[in-house]
């Protein structure tokens, strides 16, 4: 794994890249984009999907196994996989970067760095992930 501040300037380096559907970078990102580049960083493998983000348990489930049988975990680690449960009923997802913030793609502000315990996201978690390292 690369030093924390390499880490931590390249993260920083993707604030504020926009936002595209299905954008894998290194100029736009989606959620998954950003997540997949993130992980990289802490030799996380991530897969790709091809299609619309999963809505139900059952295609949740089937992307947990594809990132790898991936464990939900309780304490969150960097590297860690976090999914959100948006109120308009999709799925979003950010990858966790120290023990206060996590990484994600938003449309509305691109590539952000959020607080774990922001009070909108945190009422929004629906678990953290551990995927295999690469």
């Amino acid at each position: 794994m690369k030093s924390p501040e390499s880490l931590q300037e390249q993260i920083d380096s993707l604030i504020g890249c926009p936002f595209e559907e299905f954008g894998r970078g290194p100029d736009s990102f989606d959620c998954l984009g950003v997540v997949r580049h993130v992980g990289s960083l802490f030799n996380v493998d991530i897969p790709d999907y091809e299609s619309v983000f999963p809505q139900s348990e059952r295609e949740r489930k089937a992307l947990a196994r594809a990132l790898g049988d991936a464990d939900r975990v309780e304490t969150p680690q960097p590297g860690d996989v976090i999914y959100f449960r948006q109120e308009e009923g999709g799925i979003h997802m950010g990858i966790v970067v120290d023990s206060e913030y996590f990484v994600h793609a938003t449309r509305k502000f691109g590539v952000c760095k959020t607080r774990l315990s922001h009070p909108m996201w945190s009422q929004l978690i629906q678990g953290f992930y551990r995927a295999r390292k690469a």
